[in-house]
């Protein structure tokens, strides 16, 4: 598990069960989220179409 270091996502994880390594690292977590950057650029373009077919046509 990849989070930012905030200290209680620690104490969460042990509440849950969670048997996986924790780690803490502000870049690693950055990585994981910028991976999506272009999936949601696309969903906030079709956002903006109010119909299906200007939505096809782009």
């Amino acid at each position: 598990m990849i989070t930012d270091k905030l200290r209680s996502y620690g104490a969460a994880r042990a509440s849950m069960g969670f048997h996986v390594g924790h780690r803490p690292h502000k870049t690693l977590n950055n990585r994981a989220e910028n991976s999506h950057r272009q999936t949601r650029r696309r969903e906030r373009i079709m956002k903006r179409f109010k119909a299906p077919h200007q939505a096809q046509r782009f």
